[in-house]
């Protein structure tokens, strides 16, 4: 192919529910369980575009909270710390994750959340996000949820790899209008 195809490729990647989900169906197991596993949300060549990207990126932190704050961390940064600060760091996750929310994975995020990296977050993520505030999926949410108000949705993108988890938690935020998580 030629130089650059690979790029122009990726910005014409567009995003789109599979064809066959049926909200008031989904909309049933949800109000049955409270969540519910929706395989395939995104057809295939969107997902595996945002898959391929993500990968590659090099805009990765750690992130691990402290409390109601967020800590994000560069891979060369933790690399250049002395063991003893390392192990005070996985000591004070472990120990908080008993008695609170808890997590620590890598992530990359959207300026307006606080990347914090000064690196460019990989576009089709803003690209991603803005399809998930798209009238197709807030439609197709508020028939799932039954939440008639929900109006937008924010995100980041998570990976999760050896010793990163996230604790069990509700997912709600009555102040920032969270009506629902989307994973």
């Amino acid at each position: 192919s030629a130089p650059g195809a690979g790029a122009r490729h990726r910005f014409m990647v567009t995003f789109a529910l599979r064809d066959d989900l049926h909200p008031a169906a989904l909309a049933a197991a949800f109000a049955g369980e409270g969540r519910l596993q929706i395989v395939d949300f995104l057809r295939h060549d969107g997902a595996m575009a945002l898959l391929r990207e993500l990968a590659q990126s090099q805009a990765w932190r750690l992130a691990v909270n402290q409390g109601e704050q967020i800590a994000d961390y560069a891979s060369a940064e933790i690399a250049g710390w002395p063991a003893e600060r390392k192990a005070a760091l996985d000591r004070r996750v472990v120990q908080d994750g008993r008695d609170r929310i808890q997590f620590r994975y890598e992530t990359i995020r959207l300026p307006e959340y606080g990347t914090g990296s000064g690196q460019e977050a990989p576009p089709i993520l803003r690209r991603f996000v803005d399809f998930l505030c798209s009238d197709e999926v807030i439609t197709f949410m508020r028939a799932l949820t039954g939440a008639s108000d929900i109006a937008f949705a924010d995100g980041h993108a998570s990976r999760y790899t050896e010793g990163h988890f996230l604790t069990a938690h509700d997912g709600s935020n009555v102040d920032m209008g969270w009506r629902a998580g989307l994973v």
